[in-house]
């Protein structure tokens, strides 16, 4: 009687075929993309992997090629050009912009040995909100008519350039500003009111994980070590 069956048990060999095709699955499931916020004095900016970048969205891709992550950050030509930084380029910077520029840095990670000095949280996003990012960035680039950066010329570090950038500095619209607005893009709660470094350092370290912070943060951060 069908009853009186015994039931039949899962065969050894189909079950190891199963539990192969699923591992081959979650194998060829790319990893949640992270990108980093870092400081540079009162600056920040935003270091991504180069193999994100899909090549041609930024009009500067060949200056980074080969290395594995670059840095994007953006503030007052003036100020951020000048050999040294002084009070009275940062209030010409807050009053009287005249242009603004990107400082784009290439290195090989980890990130935290690359910027030694530099306060590192890993934030992770979206695929989607990982693209809108990167046409945020492509964005800020000024172009020659012929769609071309306006490169003007290197930087203090070693792998960096200065770049013609759009918008313009003033006091409520800081690189801080400029990185809060981008992460945004990337899909994350970032308040655009933010201003300072301190600022957008303790909102990342509440939504990411932290790697280096100095920051004595208002309230104690909740660090997540993945998406």
């Amino acid at each position: 009687m069908w009853w009186m069956t015994p039931r039949r048990r899962a065969h050894p060999l189909a079950l190891a075929v199963v539990i192969a095709a699923v591992a081959r699955a979650l194998a060829a499931e790319p990893p949640a993309p992270s990108v980093f916020v870092v400081t540079h004095h009162w600056h920040t900016g935003i270091a991504m992997r180069t193999a994100d970048v899909p090549p041609g969205r930024w009009p500067d891709a060949e200056a980074f090629a080969g290395a594995e992550f670059v840095e994007v950050g953006w503030g007052d030509r003036d100020f951020w050009m000048a050999p040294r930084e002084t009070i009275g380029l940062a209030l010409k910077a807050v009053l009287a912009s005249e242009a603004s520029v990107l400082r784009v840095l290439w290195f090989d990670g980890p990130v935290e040995r690359s910027l030694p000095a530099s306060d590192v949280v890993e934030l992770f996003v979206s695929r989607a909100g990982l693209e809108s990012l990167v046409d945020f960035v492509a964005e800020s680039y000024a172009r020659t008519p012929a769609g071309r950066p306006i490169d003007l010329g290197p930087a203090s570090l070693p792998g960096s350039r200065f770049y013609l950038a759009t918008g313009r500095y003033h006091l409520f619209n800081t690189s801080n500003r400029w990185t809060a607005q981008g992460l945004t893009r990337a899909g994350l709660p970032f308040a655009a009111s933010s201003l300072t470094a301190a600022g957008i350092m303790c909102q990342a370290a509440e939504l990411g994980r932290v790697i280096r912070l100095h920051e004595r943060c208002g309230r104690a951060a909740s660090p997540r070590q993945g998406p």
